[in-house]
């Protein structure tokens, strides 16, 4: 089971939820900034233009087979995808 946003509910329950953090702040601020150049004409491209932002894979215990766990591993997820 994972989770999305590590959200510290995830950290409290039992066993602990593996998550995906992700930029949620950067991804509104990109997206409200997108919004508003289109909305004023200031670049018609905007709505073409592609942006990655890292996000994280936290694992801990509701993904592993291990009875207890009492620490987490963080992994980095691509920044790239092939077409």
């Amino acid at each position: 089971m994972v989770g999305l946003n590590d959200d510290t509910i995830s950290k409290v329950v039992d066993p602990e939820l593996t998550t995906i953090d992700y930029p949620g702040k950067s991804i509104g601020e990109i997206a409200a900034a997108s919004l508003l150049n289109q909305l004023q004409n200031k670049s018609k491209s905007q709505a073409d233009k592609t942006v990655i932002l890292k996000a994280y894979l936290i694992v801990r215990g509701s993904s592993l087979r291990l009875a207890k766990i009492t620490h987490y591993k963080l992994v980095d997820c691509p920044t790239s995808f092939p077409d």
